[in-house]
């Protein structure tokens, strides 16, 4: 979950006041990556009530994490919990790359393939979340593939976050086996 992330979804709703829950419901993933993790260390099975109890802790840690950098404000109309991103959250947002990118439908097969160092885990999983926005599948982790044209500000922004040295992008024609 990342700090843009989340002020993005409020900046959708205009910056105006946001629903907490709207929010939260972006961000609470059923299958978590360490809910798994954490069975396989334990061998114990996190009950729905547990994991909601916990994820619901860790948003709200988040949102007052927001709050108290300035990004957010928090307010209560008729007892349902608003979020309304401040001047200084706009502000952060402007200065973070997080596009919504317009892929436009595409004849030929472009494949991304990238073996970023984990000591870049933040941008390995923000190129994720752009390439699942973009309608990519995934073939392996790090290999993912749709049938669109890559908007030139994805470009722009892998070069300006210096992960193009990680990154092999590919254009194919024909998929499948060739035989």
């Amino acid at each position: 979950m990342y700090i843009e992330d989340i002020l993005r979804s409020i900046g959708q709703y205009k910056g105006e006041l946001t629903e907490w829950g709207k929010i939260r419901k972006l961000f609470l993933s059923p299958d978590s990556y360490k809910r798994i993790r954490r069975y396989q260390w334990t061998g114990q099975v996190e009950d729905k009530n547990d994991r909601e109890k916990r994820e619901r802790r860790n948003f709200a840690n988040l949102v007052n994490y927001l709050v108290k950098q300035g990004f957010v404000e928090k307010q209560e109309k008729k007892g349902i919990k608003l979020l309304r991103l401040t001047k200084s959250g706009k502000e952060r947002l402007g200065k973070s790359i997080c596009h919504q990118y317009q892929a436009k439908p595409s004849d030929k097969t472009i494949i991304v393939i990238f073996d970023i160092p984990e000591k870049f885990k933040h941008k390995r999983n923000w190129l994720r979340q752009r390439l699942v926005e973009m309608d990519f599948k995934k073939v392996q982790n790090s290999v993912w593939m749709a049938r669109v044209k890559l908007p030139s500000e994805f470009i722009n922004d892998l070069r300006n976050l210096k992960m193009l040295s990680y990154v092999e992008i590919f254009s194919a024609q024909k998929i499948g086996t060739l035989v």
